[in-house]
């Protein structure tokens, strides 16, 4: 390797345990995260990406530069891959520590991670402080169990509140029952005329919401009008009516709306998948999804830092078997963590213009991988996805959660 590049080691300490048992108060050493914290300095939005939703050590790195970049940086929110209705009740129940309440509320691959409960502890440890980390979802597909049990209701009980022009054909009852019913990804007891009724009805209700008055926080009528889109979003997909992947189009919305509304004016964290944060949008597809939605609304405020091991295994999160990394005979992940001599499981974090200068030196043959590491992206092509990496070497699965 040219000697001339500098990447910078990061001396993470991975050990499961030691994590585990870490208190929130325990004083960090960021040092090596200088090269980092220069990367993203002026933006207002970083994006953290998984290459899995099972890699003990991805989860651990992100957890840590979570706190770093909310106590050096000023980033003041923590926005996860999660339900929108979801994580705002954790958030507002203080009765309870938000680790307690993660299981069947948070998306379970973080809600069953000891490695992710003790960020959560973090986050309920700054609370009391005079800079809080402020904990939201933006994934509107609701299925936790707050979900289940409340969101149909509060719908229906916002609906009663409009004017009587908006609600005059609207069965709230019916409403609630078949909120519950998408919620629970359950219509089998109702015929296809219903749901495509129910969905216009969704979208009419969400542009009513949205007219009235201005952005404000997660309970008034903007926030309403975010939970219908999604819930309309999953019926269609439900019967047929869209793709999947279209709830990134719902992602990126309530994103924006949290943006310009709620979170007006705070530096924001994203931590999701790379599927959904990668600015290509959907991986041979090409679709948008919530990382090129974002930067074209969002542009040089946002920075995505990838994150991928070179070897190693991880949890698959819909079958729930450890699946090993099998790395090209080109892995570019590979080449660096021998040339670096990275050991166990330390990081390797490479800026854009490294990453430049890698890409020139390096035959064009060679690949980085792409999603749930079965998938690659050629060497020349990485700016097309993110703006800077870290390099794990090595990675362990997650924890199996209970879906």
């Amino acid at each position: 390797m040219n000697r001339s590049i500098t990447f910078w080691l990061l001396m993470l300490v991975f050990s499961h345990c030691a994590q585990a048992s870490m208190s929130v108060n325990q004083a960090e050493d960021f040092s090596e995260l200088a090269e980092f914290g220069k990367a993203i300095e002026g933006k207002r939005i970083v994006m953290l990406d998984e290459l899995t939703h099972g890699e003990q050590q991805n989860f651990q790195l992100k957890a840590k530069l979570v706190r770093y970049l909310h106590q050096h940086h000023g980033f003041s929110v923590l926005l996860l891959e999660s339900g929108l209705y979801d994580v705002e009740k954790l958030w507002r129940n203080d009765s309870q520590a938000l680790s307690q309440q993660a299981v069947g509320n948070l998306f379970y691959m973080y809600a069953n991670s000891s490695v992710v409960q003790p960020l959560l502890d973090y986050i309920d440890e700054q609370k009391k402080g005079h800079s809080p980390l402020r904990l939201a979802g933006f994934d509107g597909r609701l299925s936790g169990e707050l979900s289940r049990k409340y969101v149909g209701a509060e719908l229906s009980q916002a609906v009663q509140q409009l004017p009587s022009q908006h609600r005059q054909h609207i069965d709230t009852k019916k409403l609630s029952v078949l909120t519950q019913a998408i919620v629970a990804r359950d219509i089998s007891g109702y015929q296809r005329a219903e749901i495509l009724d129910y969905i216009n009805s969704a979208f009419y209700l969400r542009d009513v919401f949205a007219a009235q008055g201005a952005h404000e926080d997660s309970s008034g009528p903007h926030y309403m009008s975010r939970l219908l889109e999604g819930l309309a979003f999953v019926a269609q997909n439900l019967i047929g009516e869209r793709r999947h992947d279209e709830h990134d189009i719902v992602m990126a919305n309530n994103v924006k709306w949290s943006l310009e509304g709620p979170l007006k004016g705070k530096k924001v964290i994203i931590w999701g998948h790379f599927v959904h944060l990668n600015y290509a949008g959907f991986i041979g597809k090409h679709y948008d999804n919530l990382g090129s939605l974002l930067r074209q609304a969002y542009g040089s405020e946002l920075y995505h830092a990838h994150i991928a091991a070179a070897q190693g295994e991880y949890l698959d999160y819909v079958s729930m078997q450890v699946n090993e990394i099998t790395p090209s005979t080109k892995q570019i992940e590979v080449k660096l963590a021998q040339e670096q001599k990275l050991s166990g499981n330390e990081a390797v974090f490479l800026s854009g213009k490294e990453l430049d200068e890698l890409a020139q030196r390096t035959q064009r043959d060679w690949v980085f991988y792409s999603h749930q590491y079965r998938m690659s992206i050629p060497v020349t092509h990485w700016r097309r996805y993110w703006d800077g990496m870290f390099v794990i070497n090595k990675t362990q699965a997650s924890d199996k959660a209970k879906r």
